[in-house]
């Protein structure tokens, strides 16, 4: 005789299956979520160097420095790094007659990965720029200027333009002295600015403004002024140090 089950028992019985049913369910969800997370959680990608940056960074070598050198590497620290090798190709601009020690390369999937390249033939008075791109599956790009100081005396200069003012930078390699600074009608010099306290806005019938500031050698500055509505747009600034006249640098 078979044992009959009673309401009661019936209803407890099938709300402990659909307990377990219900806690099986999100468990296999959770493993589920667990494992796709797993599989494509992105490899870790670092590409670094010693001197070359995102920003791009800029440095002054001292005359006689014919090369140099900078690592790139596939670590921020020691305990990260790149756990895919990356490839990378290399750039270089500037004065004629440098060369790279190689163009392309591969840092290794290993801790603590890296790669030291070298500029050479580098001259006096030469400036040069490199940009190197590491690519993981991730690209990133790395760039630098290197100048290296002149033995001649020279005297720069360098204009830049924004809506509301205009921006000359003059600096000297291997010459010190007075430098006179002119610069054009319709800018009123910003006497806030080092070296341009109580430097007059000219007016008619003057053709241009001026005044003097002492440089030592390797030295540089930067001069602001401020644009009215009567100027016209002229880039005809000049600086001069006795018979040096200033080269416009167009890097």
């Amino acid at each position: 005789m078979k044992k009959q089950l009673n309401k009661g028992t019936l209803i407890v019985l099938l709300v402990f299956v659909a307990v377990i049913l219900s806690v099986g369910g999100v468990v296999a969800k959770y493993v589920y979520s667990y494992v796709k997370q797993a599989n494509v959680k992105s490899p870790e990608f670092y590409f670094e160097s010693d001197l070359l940056t995102e920003e791009g960074a800029s440095y002054s070598l001292n005359p006689g420095t014919n090369e140099v050198q900078f690592v790139l590497k596939n670590h921020p620290d020691s305990l990260r790094f790149s756990t895919n090798e990356i490839k990378f190709t290399l750039s270089l601009s500037g004065t004629a007659g440098a060369t790279l020690s190689q163009l392309e390369g591969t840092i290794s999937a290993v801790q603590n990965g890296s790669v030291t390249i070298t500029i050479s033939n580098l001259v006096d008075g030469g400036s040069y720029n490199v940009t190197v791109l590491g690519d993981s599956g991730y690209e990133k790009t790395l760039s630098a200027s290197f100048t290296v100081k002149s033995t001649q005396p020279l005297l720069y200069k360098r204009i830049t333009k924004t809506l509301e003012y205009v921006e000359l930078t003059v600096w000297t390699e291997n010459l010190a002295g007075e430098v006179l600074i002119t610069f054009p009608l319709g800018l009123i010099p910003d006497n806030t600015r080092e070296g341009m306290e109580g430097v007059q806005t000219p007016v008619a019938p003057a053709t241009h403004g001026s005044f003097t500031n002492d440089f030592e050698k390797y030295y540089s500055r930067t001069y602001r002024f401020i644009i009215t509505a009567n100027y016209d747009g002229s880039t005809n600034f000049t600086a001069t140090c006795g018979t040096i006249e200033a080269i416009e640098y167009d890097y």
